[in-house]
């Protein structure tokens, strides 16, 4: 961990961005990894500041499933300094905006306005290096099934609980049902779920079409699906019957 007079006495370009620490893991990943892919377009060193007591869970939380995330990162115990005013950039949580934009400044410290980054074109073309940044967590879960040579144990996530307070759709147990039989693994909505989807082993992943199942977010213009999810993931859908999955764009 650094202080300011190390920070200050830098020769460095340094890149550091609002972050929703409050939120959960999923968003803490799309933040800090957007982070580190918009610091490379810079050539900047990207910069973690420990602003409070959310922050610092933020942190702690990321280190312990993605501990490589966390050492791309200069660590500044503080808030950022007075003198490190704020830019504008990505406005809205799930619509990519290009960072060569901010390329024209000079300044020895870009601070972004932004938080959540939820697009995975900040990060493309990384996925392998991302992969090599997780950790085998030393938490023990125990009284769970285990697959063996003649069993395969498909674990599911789903988001139910704010979602549906919220009046989002959430997915119900015949989808999943449904949905499990078609496919190996499948994703939610949730940022976690994406996660679980990005890291999974073959890369071959299935989500609910937001343009059938979401259309709350998407109405309000923060959400562009091709942005959200790479082109490799294919989308399912419920028929007009409601109970038939259809499967990709048509």
């Amino acid at each position: 961990m650094n202080d300011d007079s190390n920070f200050s006495s830098s020769k460095r370009k340094y890149l550091s961005s609002k972050l929703a620490a409050n939120f959960q893991l999923g968003n803490h990943l799309f933040e800090l990894v957007s982070i580190v892919g918009i610091a490379r377009v810079l050539h900047r060193t990207p910069v973690f500041f420990i602003e409070n007591a959310e922050y610092m869970k933020d942190l702690e939380e990321t280190n312990e499933t993605f501990p490589g995330v966390i050492d791309q990162f200069l660590i500044f115990n503080g808030r950022v300094p007075w003198n490190i005013e704020e830019t504008v950039f990505h406005p809205r949580c799930c619509i990519y905006e290009d960072p060569r934009v901010l390329l024209h400044i000079t300044d020895d410290h870009i601070h972004l306005s932004g938080t959540l980054y939820q697009s995975y074109k900040y990060f493309d073309g990384m996925r392998t290096e991302i992969l090599g940044w997780l950790r085998k967590p030393k938490r023990q879960y125990f009284g769970l099934p285990v697959s063996d040579k003649t069993t395969h144990i498909t674990c599911v996530h789903t988001r139910r609980g704010d979602f549906l307070a919220a009046g989002f759709q959430a997915s119900d147990s015949h989808f999943i049902r449904e949905a499990v039989k078609y496919i190996e693994k499948k994703a939610s909505h949730s940022t976690f779920g994406w996660w679980l989807g990005y890291v999974s082993k073959y890369n071959k992943v299935y989500y609910m079409d937001m343009r059938v199942h979401y259309v709350g977010a998407l109405s309000f213009g923060d959400i562009n699906i091709h942005d959200y999810y790479p082109p490799n993931w294919t989308p399912l859908k419920f028929s007009t019957d409601n109970r038939t999955i259809v499967v990709g764009d048509n």
